[in-house]
């Protein structure tokens, strides 16, 4: 039931976990600030403050258009909302805040409270209190938990170190206005003996976690530190003896400690099994998949599968498995035709146990995208992972899969914001971020994130490939082909490889040397789910009857790249041809979603 609407003076509101400051038009959930453009911001104002009722559209376009603009404001009115309801995790279908009614306008469907109102505090309080929230806001409570240092005779027990971290990171990750850093960027300090304070400025946060794990038998012996960074203060030093039964009351008390110490509760979480036997599998597994190549994908495969098998109703070992199959369709060359559906039954599987999987739910919008072209099913999927647990492989596959798809850049930006704030040193993030720009044609942004990616790695593959297409499309073809002959000297003549080769073949205008690599892609093995590439290449060389033909092929084997098309500058010269919009058509890519 929505609560009476607040009065226009209002400068603060609360919903649910969001916070609306309406005179700075910052919106935050739980202490975490999400960007918004003017406009929506504009719209989530005026909502607010007429909770409850009908905003019918032309008062809408009187406060948000009062110029007189009326040439894209049906356009700019849906923008808005799509936006709003993006910031908000909110489904059209099944709204918490946000409902269309119908041929009349919008209404603010949740229940408000303003916190704050300019009329009820005296000039100096309320400046008082707003120097209060600005510097709590420029400093927020922040934490990296370091990899554990793995102190057992075994060295294969450094997954179990490594996992304890892990699970400290996701139970920490779960409290209110705490600022975690993901897993990805907080390991990529693995044995490398940094001062704390380099780290933690490296990372963003103002405290930092280390610790060890030695195991004998079915004893553990845990140490903890937490440590302020800016002057190496141990704010807390624990050891905590434990048989390996008890590892998850280990974690859960270690996760509370330093909860308690940064001032936070820590919200007990559901466990999806009580077995150390199934646990320990799926760490394994955890492990291996974080090294992120085929071979070891295919080890972490087989570990979720021991785990499941030890424990039928453990929930995450069929999400692993599940990422598993559509990591090697997007990455590896696996058959999406034969790969997907496998994902679904898992992820599926892994939701019958546990609704609250949020990787699970991101998967199956995935799946929904590239193999049914289902958008609707796949927004209901996200908005549900996204107010489950918005962490980085989450904001990315949402942001590639199905924003950008939709060319919803802004929005696309915003997600890989977040991902650079929480996980600064994730360059599949940063690569992905660099893709998105390479799309929206800015290429000197996407350029500078990939050679960001490259000071970490210099060997990261996106990054040199994404390089390799922009200084073709600069008509900068020296560095273009400099690019691709250090992608095949460190990676082989693969499709990858070949196809940055061909792109910049085909821009410079060299068409007899395109086609030599047309004919090499040809002939590898798999070129079905790369098809993709040579349709793009024809493209280039406006050879369009050969471009359409193998992106049919594409489109039929459901190669996720195709899902760019709108985006895509290699096939420019396709877009005024009839059989572009029946494609369009086909994967349910015509027009705008609002």
């Amino acid at each position: 039931m929505v609560s009476s609407a607040p009065r226009a003076d209002h400068r603060y509101f609360r919903f649910g976990v969001y916070e609306f400051d309406s005179t700075f038009a910052e919106l935050r959930k739980s202490g975490t600030r999400i960007p918004l453009q003017p406009q929506p911001a504009g719209l989530l104002t005026l909502l607010l403050t007429r909770a409850g009722e009908v905003v019918d559209r032309e008062t809408i376009r009187q406060a948000l258009w009062g110029d007189g603009t009326m040439v894209d404001f049906e356009h700019g009115v849906n923008r808005c909302v799509r936006q709003l309801r993006s910031a908000l995790s909110d489904d059209p279908d099944a709204p918490r805040y946000i409902r269309t009614i119908p041929r009349r306008g919008y209404s603010f469907i949740g229940e408000v409270s303003g916190v704050t109102s300019a009329s009820s505090q005296a000039p100096a309080a309320l400046d008082a209190a707003s120097e209060i929230t600005l510097k709590a806001s420029e400093s927020p409570p922040s934490i990296a938990v370091l990899p554990f240092t793995n102190l057992s005779s075994v060295a294969e027990d450094e997954y179990f170190s490594d996992g304890l971290a892990e699970e400290i990171i996701n139970a920490l990750a779960q409290v209110p206005d705490l600022k975690v850093i993901a897993r990805t960027s907080a390991f990529a300090f693995k044995g490398r003996n940094e001062d704390i304070r380099g780290i933690a400025e490296t990372l963003g946060v103002s405290n930092v976690v280390e610790g060890s794990v030695r195991r004998s038998g079915n004893r553990v012996r845990v140490t903890a530190q937490l440590i302020h960074a800016a002057d190496g203060t141990h704010l807390s030093s624990k050891r905590y003896d434990r048989e390996l039964t008890d590892i998850f009351a280990v974690q859960d008390e270690i996760s509370a400690d330093i909860a308690e110490q940064l001032q936070f509760r820590l919200i007990a979480r559901k466990r999806s099994t009580t077995g150390t036997a199934a646990y320990r599998a799926f760490l394994e597994g955890r492990y291996h998949w974080a090294k992120f190549t085929p071979d070891r994908f295919r080890k972490a495969f087989e570990c979720f599968q021991r785990a499941a098998a030890i424990d039928p109703e453990y929930g995450p070992a069929y999400a692993g498995m599940a990422a598993y199959y559509l990591g090697m369709a997007i990455e590896y060359g696996a058959s999406p035709r034969n790969a997907l559906p496998k994902a679904a039954a898992v992820a599926r599987r892994a939701l019958e146990l546990d609704e609250t999987n949020a990787e699970a739910h991101a998967l199956l919008g995935d799946v929904a995208i590239m193999l049914d072209f289902d958008w609707t099913t796949a927004e209901r999927h996200f908005s549900r992972a996204r107010e489950l647990n918005s962490g980085t492989q989450v904001r990315i596959g949402y942001a590639l899969w199905f924003l950008l798809p939709q060319e919803r850049m802004e929005e696309v930006r915003a997600e890989f914001d977040q991902v650079t704030v929480h996980d600064p040193l994730h360059l599949g993030g940063q690569s992905a971020k660099a893709t998105a720009l390479l799309l929206e044609r800015n290429y000197d942004a996407a350029v500078e994130e990939s050679l960001r990616v490259l000071d970490l790695d210099p060997s990261y593959q996106r990054a040199i490939q994404n390089i390799a297409y922009i200084r073709a499309f600069q008509s900068r073809f020296e560095e273009a082909r400099a690019f691709c002959e250090r992608l095949i000297h460190i990676y082989g003549r693969t499709h990858g490889t070949l196809f940055a080769l061909g792109t910049s073949h085909a821009v410079a205008g060299d068409q007899e040397a395109a086609h030599r690599v047309l004919r090499e892609m040809k002939a590898l093995t798999g070129v079905q789910t790369a098809a993709s590439g040579v349709a793009c290449i024809y493209a280039l060389l406006e050879e369009r009857d050969a471009a359409f033909e193998w992106i049919d092929l594409a489109v039929e084997h459901r190669d996720p790249r195709m899902l760019w098309i709108r985006s895509l500058p290699w096939v420019d010269a396709l877009r005024s041809d009839p059989r572009y919009d029946e494609l369009l058509l086909k994967m349910n890519l015509a027009g705008a979603m609002a």
